[in-house]
């Protein structure tokens, strides 16, 4: 039989190995597109996408970069960066280097924070199928806006100022420069960027960048904070047998 204590040091030791496996992914793994799922839009896949990425199946994966393409069945290295480590994505090098416009660091965290917002609106589940490809050409848009509208070869070519798809993307800009900061840092601590390994210019990568907002979070907490708890519980248990006078 588990005794209080016994029981207690099991929840420490789950919150150490859970905790422990999000900070060994946080460094590189392997992203295979597994779907497109079906939401195509002027000729394009425009997501959520599908991806297992390490041993996770089936994630929702949202995509930052229009530049380069991905394939279904394809496999490759990406980094796992978060919001404390955005120098190493993609467009954290890329937008920060002098080709890329030699933009601030704080300058490419309120980009990825506008993604970040509009990824949210994405899976929301609250927005038609057209305003989600609305909203992916917005994301893609945020961090290569001549890319998006130069080199797009679709019904509407160019993305000019009569297309639909530019009107409401420009519409979707604005509402993620006006509300990402609504973002809690809670809400930001969730999401995970998968970059391509070894690529920092857009257009040249193996495949593409990636959004994803992991489930789990909020678990690895619960057990941090029970393990915590059993810890703070176990402590005091040991002083109160301590401090008992001796027969």
């Amino acid at each position: 039989m588990i005794d209080g204590i016994q029981r207690c040091w099991l929840v420490v030791a789950a919150a150490i190995l859970l905790l422990t496996s999000f900070a060994l992914a946080d460094s590189a793994t392997q992203l295979h597109m597994t779907g497109a799922g079906n939401n195509i839009v002027d000729n394009i896949y425009v997501g959520p996408y599908y991806a297992t990425v390490g041993s996770s199946e089936n994630q929702s994966v949202i995509c930052t970069d229009f530049a380069d393409e991905s394939d279904i069945g394809q496999t490759w290295r990406v980094g796992v960066n978060t919001f404390s480590s955005l120098g190493n994505t993609l467009w954290g090098s890329y937008l920060t280097s002098t080709a890329g416009g030699g933009l601030t660091l704080s300058q490419v965290t309120v980009l990825y924070k506008e993604a970040a917002w509009l990824t949210l609106q994405m899976l929301s589940g609250k927005n038609s199928t057209t305003q989600v490809g609305y909203i992916s050409y917005a994301i893609w848009y945020l961090f290569d806006p001549n890319g998006t509208t130069g080199n797009h070869t679709g019904v509407y070519q160019y993305l000019g100022a009569s297309s639909p798809i530019f009107s409401n993307l420009q519409q979707w800009v604005t509402k993620a420069q006006n509300n990402y900061q609504s973002l809690t840092p809670s809400q930001l601590g969730e999401f995970k960027i998968y970059s391509p390994l070894g690529c920092t210019v857009p257009g040249h990568c193996p495949a593409q960048e990636f959004f994803s907002v992991p489930e789990g979070g909020s678990v690895a907490m619960y057990l941090l904070l029970a393990g915590l708890s059993c810890f703070g519980a176990m402590l005091f248990r040991l002083r109160r047998v301590t401090a008992q006078p001796h027969a």
